[in-house]
């Protein structure tokens, strides 16, 4: 069984990944970035793991391709911010949530009148 860090972990990277793509598509249409991009993470434990590099004894097991996310980091190329996860407005697509919630995403995303 995977723990919640490396399953973000996992996710991050894959998200690290679409990220890659979407700046060199932007690149090739338009101009290239001139700031790293950035993206948002619920997990601060996945977060210090891909700025640390270093491989952690309960973190062997994942392949080296999900490492991928240190370099980029490393690189500046992606920059990773902490947001809590009451703030997380994809939220509303992935998970049932309050009435409250609900609306209150939906408004963030612009899907509602303010």
């Amino acid at each position: 069984m995977l723990s919640t860090t490396k399953v973000e972990y996992r996710a991050t990277t894959h998200a690290v990944k679409e990220a890659l793509w979407m700046c060199a598509f932007l690149g090739e249409i338009m101009r290239s970035l001139s700031t790293p991009m950035m993206l948002h993470c619920d997990n601060q434990s996945a977060i210090m793991l891909s700025k640390d590099g270093q491989h952690h004894a309960r973190m062997k097991h994942i392949n080296l391709q999900f490492h991928l996310i240190h370099e980029t980091v490393t690189n500046c190329a992606i920059t990773l911010i902490y947001c809590p996860m009451q703030m997380m407005v994809a939220d509303i697509l992935m998970k049932l949530l309050s009435h409250g919630k609900t609306g209150e995403h939906a408004s963030s995303l612009r899907l509602l009148p303010p």
